[in-house]
């Protein structure tokens, strides 16, 4: 639903009276690290199989995001950690600025949500790929123990609030 809610966010800033007049920087989206589920292991968690009975999207979320043009299709197997999502967001933040880590979030959350593309190394770093970041540069960040830690401790404090 996250993603449903900054696509409302980019509605309402169209509609803002003053939106011609906003300069660059009046407003800028910026993401912060939260996990859902942080004890999960790398791999994931798998989930049941998508029936009729026990859908992977259910009818509230896939409305929510047909009303702003997004498709949930459940077609990834495993819930993941977004450890990595995360780290390679906060990379792509203070490489390229916060354009740049919103066009990168846009890329991870199609490719999740819709494609069913699980976000892994490989994919993340195609990703990072697909907004400027050199392939073996996004891999590097998403082996960076100091980015692990520093995004954990950014999780840590997030959940808290």
């Amino acid at each position: 639903m996250v993603l449903v809610g900054k696509r409302n966010l980019e509605n309402a800033l169209q509609t803002y009276p003053h939106a011609a007049a906003l300069s660059e920087g009046d407003v800028e989206i910026i993401w912060e690290p939260y996990q859902l589920r942080p004890n999960a292991p790398p791999e994931g968690i798998p989930k049941p199989p998508d029936t009729p009975s026990n859908p992977r999207v259910g009818a509230h979320m896939k409305a929510a995001g047909q009303s702003v043009g997004i498709k949930f299709t459940g077609k990834t197997e495993r819930s993941p950690n977004t450890l990595l999502s995360h780290m390679l967001a906060d990379y792509v933040l203070e490489k390229k600025g916060w354009k740049a880590q919103n066009e990168v979030l846009e890329i991870m959350f199609k490719a999740y949500f819709t494609d069913g593309i699980y976000p892994d190394v490989d994919a993340l770093a195609y990703m990072g790929r697909e907004c400027g970041l050199d392939e073996k540069e996004a891999r590097d960040a998403l082996a960076d123990d100091g980015l692990r830690y520093k995004v954990q401790n950014m999780v840590a404090e997030n959940n808290e609030k």
